[in-house]
């Protein structure tokens, strides 16, 4: 049976989520969809969600299989009270999600 937890992102964890976003952008470029495909998220809003104690890595088996940013409150750019964007790594990196949690 696998170890599945999440746990706090740190700043060191920047050079293994910054290719999985990096792969997520390419996926939904693929796709053709318009989401993250001006630059954001960047290192500096990977940086700021870290330091805001706001991002936060799916393990399993004690690797890295996903990141999220979860953001509860609101926020200007989407019409959402909660957020949670998901990228994870591999085939399923093609899910990044905006969730109502409304």
């Amino acid at each position: 049976m696998s170890l599945i937890y999440l746990r706090q992102a740190t700043l060191a964890d920047l050079p293994t989520i910054m290719p999985i976003i990096a792969n997520a952008k390419a996926l939904l470029k693929a796709d053709g969809s318009p989401q993250w495909q001006d630059g954001y998220p960047d290192e500096a809003a990977i940086t700021a969600d870290i330091n805001n104690q706001q991002s936060w890595l799916l393990i399993v088996d004690g690797q890295v299989a996903g990141t999220a940013a979860q953001v509860v409150g609101d926020n200007a750019d989407y019409q959402y009270r909660g957020i949670i964007h998901v990228a994870e790594p591999g085939d399923n990196a093609r899910r990044a999600y905006e969730l109502n949690l409304d």
